[in-house]
């Protein structure tokens, strides 16, 4: 799929998720790692500090991340409002519950 400009985005999830991330999955999707990655190290923060559970964070993809990005969202309807399209699904990981987006934003 190609897009101008694509992020994938990862946010706290309060309701119970749809899918389980497999641990396989994380570590070979390079750009699906970090931000899992981000996602950990900033819940164990909040946890030590006693934080909000609220936080949010986007990791701009490069051309080629999209379509591996896409395995996550497979089976998921995309959202198109004519200048962007986009996929979100939630899902538990390592215990954790998170909401995933995959922002496309289409070329003028």
């Amino acid at each position: 799929m190609q897009f101008q400009d694509a992020w994938l985005e990862i946010r706290s999830c309060e309701h119970k998720p749809e899918k389980e991330l497999e641990h396989e999955t994380v570590l070979s999707i390079q750009a699906l790692k970090e931000v899992m990655k981000v996602a950990e190290d900033t819940l164990t923060d909040m946890q030590r500090k006693g934080g909000a559970a609220m936080w949010d964070y986007s990791r701009r993809l490069d051309a080629g991340e999209v379509d591996e990005v896409m395995q996550v969202f497979a089976a998921i309807e995309a959202k198109d409002d004519g200048r962007a399209v986009s996929y979100s699904i939630d899902v538990v990981y390592g215990g954790r519950w998170y909401a995933l987006s995959l922002v496309g934003y289409k070329a003028e």
